[in-house]
Formats: C-alpha cells, structure tokens, sequence
C-alpha cells in the first residue's frame, strides 16, 4: 500500500471545540525542513534532520534524541487563565526528561507557563505557573506503544487525560506569567531534554477544554477539519491498542 502526501486540511471553524485554537501541527508532512502549523499557516523550524515514521493516522514525525521544532512566540501564545494541549505519542524508552512541548523561560523551572515531560516513573508530569504546580500521572506509560495525551488547565484545576480519560486532576488557582520564549516540540526551548519516539497531531488551545471535548478529540481528531477525508478511509482504532507496526490510518 502506498502512502500518498496528504492534502493541508482546513480548519472548520462553525466547530466549537476549534475556539481558543492557536497551534495545530500534524507532522505528516513525510519530507521537507519544516513543520506546518494549520491554524496560522506558520511552519515551525526543524532542529536537526526531521525523518518520518508510520503512526496511528499516517506519517508520523520521528524523534531521536536529535530533533526538536520551534514555533516563534506570538500574542496568540499568552495563557493567563488557561490552556490545552493535545497529541498522540510514543516513547520509545522510559528516560526521564523526554519533552513533548514546552514554553519554558528558564532552566530551573520557574519560568513555565506550560510544559509537558515524561517524568522518572513511567508517567508525564505536566507544569504550569511553575515547579509548585507539577501533576504527574505515576506509572501508567510502556514504551513502543501509542497514547493519546491531553492536558488542560481552566484556571482553577489541572487535569491529565490519556486515551480520553481522566487519569489524574488537582486544584490549581492563579495567573500565568506568560513569556516570550518560543514554544518547542521534542525538546525544552533551550534545546536540552530532547525525547526519544514518534509524535503528531499536537494541538494547543489558550482555555481549557471540558472532558467531553477531551473524549471527541480522542474518538475522532479530524472532526475539527472541513475536508477530513483527505485523510483516507479506513475504521478507527485506538491509540492504546496499536504498535509501533501495526494497527494505523494510511492515506489510499
């Protein structure tokens, strides 16, 4: 079966759950030296050589301790009172320090509007207003297999959903103070903390979204686009149940 370089999708915007929508980056792109970001049509820079993978829905991007994308600062990115972000992972080892996004202003974590890093115990920990306000999963990731991730924050709790479930929440108040470091995927800002495994469909949002969007965007994560088709046609099948060969999308 041949893979076919998929269309640019188009963003529905009549969608409710597209409000708040800043930054949506498939990494499907399969070549080329940068990654699309489809809400603004403003590619993120490569760091290091990008190489593709097959994933969940296609091609995937592939991280191997070498790569990282930035995406430049802009006011869309300022999230005084809430935040979202989405994504289908796949680490490939259980290291510590494998970063899936983050805006991180300064090395000793007081700068964080938000980050997202696996943690040292099989989990993520998610960040924001800084290192008091870590939630970490614990132990529920095995490497080589594929997750749906999101993370949200409204303002006054902090939740962490994997294959759109809740896995663990927290009460958290306060404001962000936001900054004008660059948002990074794959690595910390600074370039350290690079992860190791494949990654697509990241997605943030300046408000945090409800549970039943966490669960539509799991079933369907191109219900958000007006021609999903493009897409390919096939039956959709978890993140949680596939590997790293075996159980994906392919564009026909």
């Amino acid at each position: 079966m041949n893979l076919l370089k998929p269309q640019t999708p188009i963003l529905d915007f009549s969608n409710p759950i597209t409000k708040g929508l800043f930054l949506d980056c498939p990494l499907f792109e399969g070549a080329g030296a940068q990654a699309r970001n489809i809400w603004r049509r403003v590619d993120g820079a490569f760091t290091g050589t990008p190489t593709w993978d097959n994933g969940v829905y296609g091609r995937v991007l592939r991280f191997s301790s070498t790569q990282g994308i930035t995406y430049l600062d802009d006011t869309t990115q300022d999230l005084v009172t809430g935040f979202s972000m989405e994504s289908l992972v796949k680490w490939d080892n259980t290291n510590p320090n494998n970063t899936l996004i983050s805006k991180r202003s300064s090395y000793d974590g007081t700068g964080i509007p938000f980050e997202i890093t696996r943690d040292g115990s099989n989990g993520i920990s998610f960040r924001i207003i800084g290192n008091s306000a870590n939630l970490n999963t614990g132990n529920i990731f095995a490497s080589g297999i594929w997750y749906h991730i999101a993370c949200t924050w409204d303002g006054s709790t902090q939740s962490i959903y994997v294959n759109g479930v809740l896995s663990t929440s927290q009460a958290r108040s306060g404001t962000v103070t936001n900054n004008a470091t660059n948002i990074t995927i794959g690595m910390l800002p600074s370039g350290a903390e690079k992860m190791s495994g494949d990654v697509s469909h990241v997605r943030c949002w300046n408000r945090g979204l409800s549970i039943n969007e966490v669960k539509q965007l799991h079933q369907n994560p191109f219900q958000i686009y007006k021609r999903p088709t493009l897409f390919g046609r096939s039956i959709y099948l978890s993140p949680a149940a596939s590997t790293a060969n075996s159980n994906f999308f392919q564009f026909f």
